[in-house]
């Protein structure tokens, strides 16, 4: 099976709800990637005044083994209103001892309800973290 029929498989039995026609997704259960990695604690999206969103995260005082601090960051929003024709996936946009990372996404392009993923991958690339959703952020609004 490839990771791609893997992934559908995995969300379309966790994700997607109801029954033919009427079927809805669960972001909340949408899983990005899936790893042995060590995810960061308490991930959240937290919207700024000046059109950023902000993704804060709490990094643990002692790292497990293989975990470092320089693991990359990557971020996924997708619009719930636009569906398919909105999705940004931002690859390598911080590292793990950052905590913190701002984005300002083309508010233009997407419209309402804006959802977001974080996971983290191993610096030497090998290994990756389960996905974890963020929660969302209304575009119009920010």
């Amino acid at each position: 099976m490839t990771g791609m029929n893997a992934a559908v498989k995995s969300n379309i039995h966790t994700a997607v709800l109801g029954t033919y026609p009427e079927f809805t997704i669960d972001e909340s259960q949408v899983q990005l990637s899936k790893g042995s990695l060590d995810h960061v604690y308490d991930p959240y999206l937290l919207k700024k005044e000046d059109g950023t969103i902000s993704v804060e995260w709490i990094n643990p005082s002692r790292l497990k083994l293989g975990v470092e601090e320089n693991d990359s960051i990557h971020l996924c929003f997708f619009s719930s209103t636009l569906r398919r024709r909105q999705i940004n996936y931002l690859s390598r946009i911080a590292v793990r001892r950052d905590a913190r990372v701002d984005v300002t996404l083309n508010l233009s392009v997407f419209r309402g309800i804006v959802h977001g993923w974080m996971f983290l991958v191993s610096s030497d690339g090998k290994r990756a973290s389960n996905s974890r959703y963020l929660g969302y952020v209304e575009a119009d609004k920010i």
